[in-house]
């Protein structure tokens, strides 16, 4: 008998094939035999329904190398948020320039996320992230050696294109993985990968800064990234031929887009596109405008202010996992609306608990908050990837990655520039820093919460889509 789990994932492709062709054909020959013939047996296959011991082990380390991308990718992003005035100081630089040292990142990441997507598609997924995470590897130690700032810069933008790959090819080979009964738990995997690695980067780049210097905190990433190559370059173990239970079927209804135009066309995956963009942007705005009102605002010391955000990461790794099986339980349209309600009300919570709590407001705050957000990402995801054909997984991807990263981009620059504006305006007026510290938060979070009650009407207005599409409205 082929070893399944051994084979590469063309040849894995060609036998799940030929599997359903055998049963096509076992299901016409017995349809021929008259009533009084005894029914002829299934015809012997090579893939087992039923998932073996070695085939779950293989799906786990697979899952495991995509988690691991996901999270290098989500602390390049803010692990060096940390190190600016630091890199200012040693390269002697304005800290307007040093600010470079995210941006160039951020830019390169979403200038080539569709690029990549696409390139993933042409070349193959997996081949394509190994790739992509060798180029990430490269240049993040040409980051930890740079002699100048001028390297520096462009080693963190070729560290973005490889970043482009670490998000956009995962939740391309989750759908290869998950199959159709189970996308949405490999969705909350790396779902919470990214908010941990998100979260967790300024508090892992602080400490490395401070132990060993900042070229410490470049270095600390590549073990993490050996152990995700060493994991990648296994074949991966793809999902097996869906059995047909009831629930298959629950993730997402409508019809499935072929191509990048068609995509496009689709205003249930423009939704998705239009709904990660406004949700990244109010994610981003907590932890932009979080800090400098924790600080202000609540008097609170450095290291009370890494503690208190790293309850975010917390709460993330766990609500991911089970965000991704509320989804395959539940189905991605009702998983999405709950998510974002549940989101509207971490983001209101935000604007009154502090006020009333103090501290503990705003912690009660992040933990309505956060688990919102990883049901609706896992959801999101899984709903604009089962759009998608084999063949424009990796465009599809790319696109959610560059929504994404304009959320991010806009988040820092919109959000914080409001707290900035509220925070001078009252103290212009003879306020206190700590009352101006409250009223930037507050008007900062509102404003989040409206933008997640706009990306509610979007998901309402792409769900009635589909149901136009599948007769379910008239």
């Amino acid at each position: 008998m082929l070893n399944y789990i051994t084979l590469s994932p063309n040849q894995q492709r060609v036998l799940l094939k030929s599997h359903h062709i055998a049963q096509a054909e076992g299901v016409n020959a017995a349809s021929n035999h008259s009533p009084q013939a005894a029914p002829s047996s299934p015809p012997h296959s090579p893939v087992p329904h039923a998932p073996t011991r070695r085939h779950l082990r293989a799906k786990r380390r697979s899952i495991a190398g995509l988690t691991l991308a996901a999270l290098l990718a989500a602390l390049g992003t803010s692990i060096a948020n940390v190190a600016l005035p630091s890199l200012a100081r040693e390269f002697a630089v304005a800290p307007a320039q040093a600010q470079w040292v995210v941006l160039s990142y951020l830019l390169s990441m979403t200038a080539t996320a569709v690029q990549v997507g696409r390139l993933g598609d042409r070349l193959g997924r997996q081949r394509t992230l190994v790739m992509g995470m060798g180029v990430f590897l490269i240049a993040t130690l040409a980051c930890a050696a740079a002699p100048s700032f001028a390297t520096l810069i462009g080693a963190r933008a070729v560290q973005g294109v490889g970043a482009a790959v670490l998000v956009a090819l995962p939740l391309a080979l989750a759908r290869d993985l998950g199959g159709t009964t189970r996308l949405g738990a490999v969705m909350g995997a790396l779902g919470a990968a990214a908010a941990v690695g998100t979260s967790l980067g300024p508090a892992a780049g602080g400490l490395l800064l401070e132990l060993w210097g900042w070229q410490s905190m470049f270095y600390g990433v590549v073990p993490v990234g050996l152990a995700a190559l060493a994991l990648l370059s296994r074949p991966l173990a793809l999902a097996l031929p869906d059995t047909g239970t009831p629930g298959s079927s629950a993730i997402v209804r409508g019809p499935v887009r072929l191509g990048t135009l068609g995509l496009l066309r689709d205003w249930p995956f423009t939704a998705a596109l239009i709904m990660n963009l406004l949700v990244a942007t109010v994610m981003m705005s907590t932890l932009i405008v979080g800090p400098f009102f924790l600080a202000a605002g609540l008097g609170l010391s450095v290291g009370s202010i890494g503690l208190a955000m790293a309850l975010g990461p917390a709460v993330a790794a766990v609500s991911g996992v089970l965000a991704g099986r509320v989804v395959d339980r539940r189905g991605a349209t009702w998983s999405t609306a709950v998510g974002l309600g549940i989101m509207v009300a971490g983001m209101l919570a935000l604007v009154s608990l502090p006020v009333l709590l103090g501290l503990a407001g705003y912690l009660i705050a992040l933990v309505i908050l956060t688990p919102g957000y990883q049901l609706f990402l896992a959801a999101n995801n899984t709903a604009a990837l089962m759009k998608a054909s084999r063949e424009t997984r990796g465009a599809a991807s790319g696109l959610l990655s560059l929504s994404r990263n304009l959320g991010l981009i806009a988040g820092a620059s919109v959000m914080g520039a409001l707290y900035g504006a509220v925070f001078d305006d009252v103290v212009a007026s003879g306020g206190g820093a700590t009352g101006a510290a409250f009223g930037g938060a507050q008007m900062a979070f509102a404003l989040g919460a409206g933008f997640v009650g706009l990306a509610l009407a979007v998901a309402w207005s792409g769900a009635r889509t589909t149901r136009l599409a599948t007769g379910e409205v008239r």
